[in-house]
């Protein structure tokens, strides 16, 4: 019995493929080819799932099969598994391939990245290689994915988890990768804030020790926040504001190399801090610590600032990025983006809306990004019930804050009329996709 709502199994699938693209990403970074043998392997599994295929390993069938990583001999299909974005790639492949002589129905190269290929490599040609091509990406297959049947897709997912077991485990050797909690590493819908993102490299560049994002809860700081840390060149720490900075600091015990025992993480509380502290005094200036959603329970960061441990840490070499709901010194604005990335979360969910229909929900829940996101993600029948935009926006057009059951999101401190708007419209996004069912 399928126990898991579509929503909930799309969603467990777009977190798993994260991982894998994330995997691949830093071991790249660390010159470790192992992980990508190991992608290859997932994403066989994974495609002959979705699509019904029979792909094997290309050196199964012949030894160092050239340009081609997995074939399906009775559809005539061949895939080349990449994470290399380049025309050089691709031209490569269709040069190796028109080498050996083996003409297939469909040639796929598939980048091992949410990222969009290329406009030279969608035009890339070889003059010895006259077959068709398709560039595929991670959500390209995940598009296909989700449309699978719900016993199909149920069984996918525990087939990914399966998979990706071995995967983590690899991952957690990896010092980029020590950045709890996962979901802020593995999320696989990060669009646009090339501006903010840009300004983080520029500040760090130019010495700054703190920077801070700050804006509304659900505007995307948390997700602006890991996208920088991914690409951070140093060490990266990645830790939830829990409760004080003093038990923060403690929880992350649990993440940072070396890995603390058993019986050191039942020692009380200072003494975890002094072990972190001693960890953290080891770091150096390319090294970064983000503490996300960095206010206290009363939403002061003025009261963060005070804390004796959080000077400690201010005083070490890292650098330190900071997201936080309060006002702060020199903060980069995390505001509602352009129309055109938030077009992307759209089209990112599958969903075949006019400029003019996403425009509309854009402008009536104020560009609010995880607004957004879910509304994307329940159109056309992708949630608990069937939705059309018609009916999205005619809800929120009506819904009135009166009406409304408010819902906790993120933390319930922060009362401005911005955050009684959000609430207004996720209550509505709930109600109308029937998610209030499965969330009381």
């Amino acid at each position: 019995m399928i126990l898991d709502g579509r929503l909930v199994l799309t969603d467990r699938l777009q977190s798993q493929l994260g991982t894998l693209v994330n995997a691949v990403e830093i071991a790249g970074q660390n010159n470790l080819s192992s992980s990508h043998v190991v992608a290859e392997t997932t994403l066989m599994g994974l495609l002959n799932r979705v699509y019904d295929w029979e792909l094997v390993n290309a050196n199964a069938i012949r030894q160092n099969c050239p340009g081609i990583d997995l074939i399906d001999e009775a559809r005539s299909i061949a895939v080349q598994v990449t994470a290399t974005r380049t025309a050089e790639k691709v031209r490569h492949t269709l040069e190796e391939v028109a080498k050996s002589g083996v003409v297939y129905k469909r040639l796929i190269v598939l980048l091992i990245t949410n990222a969009q290929p290329t406009p030279a490599m969608l035009t890339c040609t070889v003059p010895t290689y006259t077959g068709d091509l398709e560039i595929w990406n991670i959500p390209h297959v995940f598009r296909d994915a989700r449309e699978l049947d719900a016993v199909k897709l149920d069984a996918l997912t525990k087939f990914m988890a399966a998979e990706l077991g071995p995967v983590r485990e690899r991952v957690k050797e990896l010092p980029h990768l020590e950045l709890p909690p996962a979901s802020a590493l593995q999320a696989t819908g990060f669009v646009g804030r090339e501006p903010e993102l840009a300004e983080i490299r520029s500040r760090f560049a130019r010495g700054d020790k703190e920077v801070y994002l700050t804006g509304l809860g659900g505007m995307g700081k948390t997700e602006l926040a890991a996208r920088y840390g991914r690409e951070h060149p140093g060490l990266t720490y990645f830790v939830r504001f829990d409760t004080s900075f003093r038990r923060t600091l403690a929880n992350m015990a649990l993440g940072i190399r070396p890995k603390l025992t058993e019986e050191e993480l039942r020692l009380e509380e200072g003494i975890l801090i002094k072990k972190v502290l001693t960890m953290l005094e080891r770091s150096s200036p390319d090294d970064l610590l983000i503490l996300d959603n960095a206010d206290s329970e009363t939403g002061a960061l003025a009261d963060l600032l005070k804390e004796e441990t959080y000077g400690r840490i201010r005083e070490l070499p890292l650098r330190l990025l900071l997201t936080t709901r309060s006002d702060a010194p020199r903060p980069i604005r995390v505001d509602p983006m352009p129309d055109e990335p938030l077009f992307e979360i759209f089209r990112n969910h599958g969903t075949e809306l006019s400029d003019d229909e996403m425009r509309a929900l854009i402008e009536a829940v104020n560009g609010h990004t995880l607004t957004i996101d879910l509304i994307a993600r329940t159109l056309n029948g992708k949630g608990w019930r069937k939705v059309t935009a018609e009916k999205m926006l005619t809800a929120l057009r009506e819904s009135s804050l009166k009406d409304q059951k408010y819902r906790k999101i993120a933390t319930d401190y922060n009362r401005s009329t911005e955050h009684a708007q959000i609430y207004q419209h996720l209550s509505t996004v709930f109600d109308v996709s029937g998610m209030n069912a499965v969330c009381r």
